[in-house]
Order: structure tokens, then sequence, then C-alpha cells
């Protein structure tokens, strides 16, 4: 779910790789107890700082804004030929 950073910008930081959850389970808190978990981990490394990336207009941005993330930068990907911008977000404090 998370480790060391994969982004030459932000190398100083932790990165929460992928978080999914199914429609089902959605809304009962899991997320943030998953996001917590990887920022403790995080923490037993030394970190300060975790960041994720998110594909512009998916849900997930309002999920990250309300466990505390800020938007600190974007990107241009690819993803099947097709042009996506990727949103950097970033939890300055480790903790929910």
């Amino acid at each position: 779910m998370g480790g060391p950073s994969r982004s030459e910008q932000f190398l100083d930081r932790a990165e929460l790789y992928a978080l999914y959850l199914l429609s089902t389970v959605q809304g009962q808190g899991l997320g943030s107890k998953l996001v917590s978990h990887v920022m403790e981990h995080s923490k037993s490394f030394g970190h300060t700082n975790m960041l994720v990336w998110v594909l512009k207009g998916n849900r997930a941005l309002q999920f990250y804004r309300r466990t505390g993330a800020i938007i600190v930068g974007e990107k241009e990907i690819e993803i099947g030929g097709e042009p996506h911008t990727e949103i950097a977000m970033e939890w300055g404090q480790l903790s929910i």
C-alpha cells in the first residue's frame, strides 16, 4: 500500500501507492483506518510527510481532502494512449 516516494520531486516523503475499496464498504471508516495504518508505518521509517497521486476527477480527491491532504502538484501522464492529469496530494502531518 505504501513506502518511499517514487517521484523525483518528492523523494523525502512517504507515498501511499494505492488504496481501493469496494463500493459496498465505502463510507464505513475503513479507508481512513487504512490511510492511518500506512501513516504509522511511514513514521516508523522516519517520514514526516506522505503523498498520494490521484487522477483528476477521481472521487478519492474529496476523500483525501477530508483526511487532511492538500494538493501540492500535478503532472500529465498517459494511460492506454490517452492523456490524463494526476494530482499530487500531501499530508503534512502523519495523523488523521
